[in-house]
């Protein structure tokens, strides 16, 4: 069997602390440490004091003064603080979720339609009714016709010659045998389906055999046509990107002129990237909109060109209106560049689109890379709702013989970007995603146990192998179920599986599709110095033990379906870097080195920490079991506080916990989204002294550690505002005030769900509860020597017997898992919220419940109970209501410190001075007398107040009988 040690980390920890600075690097390097620079304003200057500082002192009325390491050793890694927690969507229960409920889409709806309705008719370049004139001029060559030319004829008599022959008018046919040459590069594919429209309605026109169409690849064709045949070049002619080529045509031109062969091209290329070498070798016309071709001899001329670097005047715009498109194809490409106008949305906006390396490309389509898309989307939502609207009408048009996962997801992408959709389409655009996830999660439950899925067999093409790849590692379940769902097509008969698609992403798309199933499971966020790790968790509890350095320090309790994390990492460089975190492979670690903050996503939550920093106006900042905590300082007064952080909890209590009120229900779930600082005590009686000068309480006898009491609301808001001001260094917009009751008892639960924040409550009497002499004085244990406390000999059903009670020193109970103090017992606590008799429709963003206008004359809220309550005034859930100007000597206040928190503490002085004046002329009881007892079980717990005074104050030997 192992013995244990005499001597823990702690002791270690002190050791360490007290040597000297040449003996602390040496161990430091011994230990495998290096050396690190202290700033100013991070954790590191932090005091290893501050980590030693003994939080729980005995549970005796004498208690020795705290000890304290006054050296300072810097801490070789950054020790982080929860900011912020956000909730995500519950899960609905397995049998209820979409997965189980839809039907699997069919084969048949995969595919693409058989008949699906026409496509839009492509744009075309130009007009026929100009481009034919062109043509004509272009294909034919003047001939006799059959008419005699009268006036010819008459001008040869005149001059008593006779003509050989009958002169006729001239008139322009088709010539026989012409060539249309069509270039079919890469670059010219915008343009293809004009060219193919032009031969198709030129044809006709031509007869066969009068046209020969020929289509090159790169550059002229190696045989010349016949001596005067006329020719017509449908392209670039090389002029787009190669030099090489145009050099060619040029030579190709010459090359005609000299067999008298009429050359022509109708270019689909702007006048500004023509060469003058072309223009001289052909007879060149622009096909454009609002072009008109020349319809002399003489063709068009190049124009000065602009700077290659120059990026075209329409890209910008264009790309604005491809945002919200999942797919761009040549016709809506022409469409959306007609949006933009003559002269902006020309051939060449088409032509560097359509070729340009930093569009996505697949097969005929074009698309908007991933982050560009969201870089322009603000640009498009603050576009005008007509345009707007025409775009998505265009993109829904050009998407009809799409598969319906296809148009489902572009229904939703438009809908995201902000453009005109209507919620029936949303509907069933939702819908049908949803059936092609239900058919996904099916393949893979007909897949053979331990052989995973074979994905080969079920019907993806290579496309979507590519992309499940990418997608199968995403945290967001419901992103990657949809994205895949959009992408899904039924292609039976394929052959492998693409190298890219691991047995590793075949897996991790299994425990995708099974998240939503999966049990949820409790994990433990762990920081290992500088680095940060998963563990299982086994325990219910918040914080609950002290974890030394080596074993590492829980930062947070996490609930999580699946094996993935989502973690983004942000640096002292200002970089970020988001990690796909697998929490199921044994010792997988992340890096905390040179990262300020951190946030992390499961699927049932997302939260953030931040580089733990000493605040501004803070006397002291330290870490030890309980978390974080800071002191401000006036005079030689200290205030503790501690930081809460943000989550989650169930506030109220269940209709079976003993002692119930009916004013603790309905249970409702509230989500703190920001920490904030909480007193680790109520006010004392020398803070309230060091801040105001002035000594209310009843209890003076029981020293300055003593809660402060019989201190109004009105006064207690007076305090955190004269206390703000003798701070003048606190963070700006920072004040102190009373915390919101939602605040106060989430706190006080430390993260349970128990009546004590220490487990269940068993009341044996009145009086009587073992569970709270531990944790609290109340009615049952407050028992006093000192002079001045209230007569309690006629108490009943005590748990220790005594004939004076009254407040006790602060901090002689153990504390909650947050290193708070007395949150039960000693006093009542003031908080900010007006009283309610129940929670129906409180706010369950833990923010004070305060109604809308004037304030005057309603109660508010008091939580924990007090020194002189019974056992079932002492738990989590109690809550009472006074008046605002009520002082008496159970009714105390703890401060929270958060940005804008309260009020200013005058905002309702003025308008509150009246209820002070009334209430406090209400006779109170003596101390001593009980004011909340066990046969008042039908009144709810602020009747127990003010009010109760108001009605039974002149039968006072009634009211001390029931006490």
């Amino acid at each position: 069997m192992v013995q244990r040690t005499r001597t823990n980390y702690a002791d270690l920890l002190r050791a360490f602390g007290l040597a000297s600075s040449e003996r602390q690097i040496s161990i430091a390097k011994l230990c495998g440490f290096v050396p690190i620079h202290e700033t100013t304003d991070s954790f590191s200057s932090l005091k290893v004091s501050a980590l030693l500082v003994d939080e729980e002192p005995p549970a005796k009325v004498s208690r020795e003064p705290e000890r304290r390491i006054r050296e300072s050793v810097p801490l070789p890694f950054q020790l982080f603080m929860p900011v912020r927690f956000k909730p995500l969507e519950e899960r609905a229960d397995k049998q209820a979720h979409w997965l189980y409920q839809l039907a699997p889409i069919s084969p048949e709806e995969l595919r693409k339609p058989e008949n699906p309705p026409p496509l839009p008719a492509k744009v075309p370049l130009m007009p026929w009714s100009r481009l034919w004139p062109f043509l004509r001029r272009a294909l034919s060559r003047v001939q006799d016709g059959p008419r005699p030319d009268i006036r010819r004829l008459v001008k040869t008599l005149s001059t008593l010659s006779p003509p050989r022959e009958l002169p006729k008018l001239p008139v322009r046919r088709w010539s026989d045998g012409s060539w249309i040459l069509v270039e079919r590069t890469a670059a010219l594919e915008p343009f293809f389906e004009d060219m193919d429209s032009l031969l198709h309605a030129l044809k006709p026109l031509r007869g066969r055999g009068a046209l020969q169409h020929k289509s090159v690849l790169a550059g002229p064709p190696f045989s010349l046509p016949p001596s005067g045949t006329p020719l017509l070049v449908l392209g670039d002619l090389g002029l787009y990107e190669n030099r090489e080529i145009t050099d060619k045509w040029a030579a190709f031109g010459r090359l005609l002129q000299k067999r008298q062969c009429p050359a022509f091209g109708l270019v689909p290329c702007p006048r500004q990237r023509w060469s003058e070498s072309i223009a001289r070798s052909f007879t060149l016309a622009l096909w454009d909109e609002g072009i008109r071709p020349p319809l002399s001899g003489v063709g068009q001329r190049a124009l000065p060109s602009r700077s290659s670097s120059e990026p075209h005047p329409g890209l910008e715009d264009l790309k604005v209106m491809m945002t919200p498109a999942l797919g761009i194809s040549p016709r809506l490409l022409r469409a959306l560049c007609r949006l933009l106008g003559p002269g902006i949305g020309d051939v060449g906006l088409e032509h560097d689109v359509f070729n340009s390396a930093s569009f996505a490309r697949n097969l005929d389509r074009l698309a908007l890379p991933p982050k560009d898309a969201m870089a322009y989307r603000p640009e498009f939502s603050a576009l005008k709702p007509e345009p707007r609207q025409k775009i998505a009408e265009l993109i829904q048009a050009h998407m009809v013989d799409c598969s319906s996962p296809i148009r489902a997801k572009q229904t939703l992408l438009l809908a995201e970007c902000g453009a005109p959709i209507s919620q029936e389409s949303i509907t069933e655009a939702t819908e049908i995603l949803r059936r092609c996830c239900v058919k996904l999660k099916d393949l893979m439950a007909s897949s053979k146990p331990g052989q995973g899925v074979d994905i080969r067999k079920q019907g993806f093409d290579r496309y979507i192998e590519r992309e499940l790849s990418r997608f199968c590692s995403r945290g967001d379940e419901e992103a990657a179920l949809c994205w895949l769902a959009s992408i899904y097509l039924y292609r039976p008969g394929m052959a492998s599986c693409p190298p890219e698609l691991s047995e590793v992403d075949l897996r991790a798309l299994h425990d995708l599709l099974e998240k939503s199933t999966a049990t949820e499971e409790r994990w433990r966020l762990v920081q290992m110095l500088d680095e940060l790790e998963v563990r299982p968790q086994q325990k219910e509890a918040f914080q609950t033990e002290e974890a030394s350095l080596e074993v590492g320090r829980t930062l947070a309790l996490i609930k999580n379906r699946g094996n993935w994390l989502d973690l983004t990492l942000a640096y002292e460089d200002s970089s970020q870097n988001r990690v796909q975190w697998d929490i199921s492979a044994q010792n997988k670690r992340c890096s905390l080195s040179q990262v300020r903050s951190f946030t992390m996503k499961s699927s049932t939550e997302e939260r953030e920490w931040k580089i733990a920093r000493h605040p501004p106006g803070a006397s002291l900042f330290a870490w030890d079991r309980f978390g974080v905590c800071v002191e401000f300082q006036v005079q030689d007064t200290r205030f503790k506080m501690r930081w809460i952080p943000p989550g989650s909890f169930v506030m109220g209590s269940p209709s079976d916990e003993p002692g119930r009120w009916e004013a603790e229900g309905p249970q409702h779930r509230v989500h703190i989204e920001r920490g904030f600082w909480l007193g680790a005590t109520p006010v004392t009686q020398g803070q309230y002294l060091a801040v105001t000068k002035k000594t209310p309480s009843y209890f003076k006898n029981a020293g300055f550690d003593a809660p402060v009491e019989s201190v109004s609301w009105q006064e207690a808001r007076e305090f955190c505002k004269g206390l703000t001001e003798k701070l003048p260094h606190l963070q700006p917009g920072s004040s102190f005030g009373l915390p919101s009751e939602a605040q106060w008892e989430y706190a006080c639960r430390a993260g349970t769900q128990t009546a004590l924040y220490t487990g269940n409550i068993t009341i044996k009497g009145e009086n009587n509860a073992p569970e709270l002499d531990p944790i609290a004085w109340y009615g049952g244990n407050s028992g006093v020597e000192y002079e001045g406390g209230g007569d309690s000999s006629g108490w009943k059903e005590k748990q220790y017997e005594s004939q004076r009670s009254g407040t006790h020193p602060v901090a002689r109970k153990k504390p909650n898992a947050l290193g708070l103090y007395d949150m039960l017992g000693n006093v009542w606590e003031w908080c900010e919220d007006d009283w309610h008799g129940d929670y129906q429709n409180a706010p369950t963003d833990g923010s004070a419940w305060v109604g809308p206008g004037d304030r005057q004359g309603r109660y508010r809220v008091l939580r924990g109970g007090s020194w002189i309550s019974s056992a079932r005034r002492c738990r989590s859930a109690a809550r009472d209501g006074f008046g605002s100007g009520l002082r008496d000597h159970d009714l105390g206040f703890r401060l929270v410190l958060a940005p804008s928190s309260t009020e200013n503490p005058e905002d309702f002085l003025e308008q509150e001075e009246r209820v002070q004046r009334t209430v406090s002329a209400v006779p109170r009881a003596e101390p001593g007398q009980k004011q909340d007892t066990e046969s008042e079980t039908s009144r709810p717990p602020g009747w127990l107040g003010t009010i109760r005074q108001a009605i039974f104050g002149k039968d006072k030997d009634e009211d001390k009988k029931r006490g």
